[in-house]
């Protein structure tokens, strides 16, 4: 029996690691968004480079707030609607349209999820 629960609690743990998230590195580098300058300053629509740049760039956005040089236009209202920018399939076999959407506050038993 306890074998059988060491073999059990083995697999568990193989299989946790095997799904399991890997850590990867980002250096922060603010400038590897200057692909997003037009849509952070002026609102125009993120390209496809803007958005993955964001997405690599993610984990570095509390390091940016904490320099004032960087603050202003991570906090900018051009900004945020930049970060809410999604890629919409309107139609089968259609090239994606980036879009702005706007996502209501998570209500009582919601929670807000980006990936």
């Amino acid at each position: 029996m306890k074998q059988q629960q060491l073999v059990l609690l083995l697999l568990l743990l193989i299989s946790l690691a095997l799904h399991a998230p890997t850590m990867v590195s980002v250096t922060c580098d603010p400038t590897e968004l200057s692909s997003c300058l037009g849509p952070i300053l002026y609102g125009t629509a993120p390209s496809s480079t803007c958005c993955q740049k964001l997405k690599e760039q993610q984990p570095c956005f509390c390091q940016y707030m904490k320099n004032p040089s960087y603050k202003g236009i991570i906090t900018s209202a051009n900004a945020n609607k930049t970060a809410t920018a999604a890629a919409v399939a309107w139609e089968a076999g259609k090239p994606l349209v980036i879009e702005q959407v706007e996502v209501a506050p998570p209500q009582a038993m919601e929670v807000r999820i980006n990936v």
